[in-house]
């Protein structure tokens, strides 16, 4: 702490050399500025649409930019299951048939980009219906994503291993409904995933612990219908997620916070691709 003769001190100098401060001064901002772009450089998300007219999927930035795209080696039709996940700790693309609970595997190759690794494929082990969700989550704070399966006729939660093998199941609080979303993600900051019900019905989003017991419930200031995406992601590698909103009449992203408010003044951004009622979108840091 200084005493009052180093105050003066450090003003007399600040006063004498006034480009002293003005070096600090940038090199404060420089290193701030560096440091909020690595940040985003290595932890902003991105977000993968699956046409299912066009059995493609398009890879975007976390600002809607497209970025690349690749084929995939089945017909995509509504009511299969689209994920983001990881394969022996490489990022990976799911895509789940739901006539035959099988899941494709995609993965990247340094030479050809986006490939099918038909040797990770899997088989589910619990029925994926049309109306259920599918996605990919960290359900134990393990901070390995299981693959999740959550039944629209039971409103039950099924947990799966990377193989497709079942974990655990759980009961949820609260209906889930085909056209409602689903997502698992930390909007809160205290490092522990909750997880998400978004009701098409009425616009609110239930929060759930890891367990399925109600935490709280928030409403969105944003209409969900039942055509449109939800998820969860850290959009600005802030280290809280965001909740998405993804408009299927008008290819538009809301970015809202915990409390369903959108998280800056522009309030989303547009995606590079049509995103249409039948597609699908997964969000992945």
């Amino acid at each position: 702490m200084f005493n009052h003769g180093q105050s003066h001190s450090f003003i007399a100098v600040a006063v004498k050399r006034p480009w002293t401060v003005r070096l600090f001064i940038l090199v404060l901002a420089a290193w701030f500025c560096f440091g909020i772009a690595s940040a985003a450089a290595v932890k902003g998300a991105r977000i993968y649409v699956v046409e299912d007219d066009a059995n493609r999927v398009d890879v975007l930035e976390n600002n809607g930019v497209a970025k690349t795209d690749f084929p995939l080696d089945t017909d995509f039709d509504r009511g299969d299951g689209f994920a983001v996940g990881t394969i022996d700790d490489v990022k990976a693309v799911l895509v789940a048939e739901d006539d035959g609970d099988r899941v494709q595997v995609y993965i990247v190759d340094e030479d050809l980009g986006w490939v099918h690794q038909q040797d990770y494929d899997f088989q589910l082990g619990v029925d994926l219906d049309g109306g259920d969700a599918f996605m990919a989550g960290d359900l134990n704070g393990d901070d390995v994503k299981d693959i999740v399966v959550v039944e629209d006729d039971g409103d039950q939660v099924d947990v799966l291993d990377q193989n497709g093998k079942s974990i655990r199941h759980f009961q949820l609080a609260v209906d889930f409904d085909q056209g409602d979303g689903f997502a698992v993600g930390d909007i809160d900051g205290d490092g522990v995933n909750e997880v998400l019900v978004a009701e098409d019905d009425g616009d609110r989003v239930d929060v759930l612990d890891q367990n399925g017991k109600s935490i709280r419930d928030f409403q969105l200031r944003v209409d969900f219908d039942g055509g449109d995406a939800f998820a969860v992601a850290d959009l600005n590698g802030d280290g809280t997620d965001e909740v998405l909103v993804v408009e299927d009449d008008e290819d538009w992203v809301d970015v809202l916070d915990q409390n369903g408010r959108w998280v800056s003044g522009d309030r989303g951004f547009n995606l590079e691709v049509d995103f249409d009622q039948g597609d699908a979108l997964a969000v992945s840091n």
